[in-house]
């Protein structure tokens, strides 16, 4: 399922494991878990941000989609971060 999130929306990661890594990719900066990030915009297809706190450089030549952004199911809105963190405490116990 989709997030619904708005331009100048503050989110927070809640995923901030990528395949990709610095090593590989040392001109790219991505999320960190548990910090929270603004809403600057979204790729075309509306399932990825782009966040203010994060400008990487240009991936091609196109006006679309010519930086590389990041899925929101990374995110959850500041707002719900409380119950996120009551679930992950109780699912942390019944491990």
């Amino acid at each position: 399922m989709m997030a619904t999130f708005k331009i100048g929306e503050k989110v927070i990661c809640i995923n901030g494991n990528f395949r990709a890594t610095k090593s590989q990719f040392p001109q790219f900066t991505f999320p960190k878990a548990e910090k929270e990030y603004t809403i600057r915009g979204f790729h075309s297809a509306g399932d990825a941000l782009l966040l203010e706190e994060i400008i990487n450089p240009k991936i091609n030549d196109m006006a679309i989609n010519s930086e590389i952004s990041f899925y929101d199911w990374r995110f959850i809105g500041v707002d719900s971060k409380l119950t996120y963190d009551l679930v992950e405490q109780r699912s942390n116990h019944s491990l």
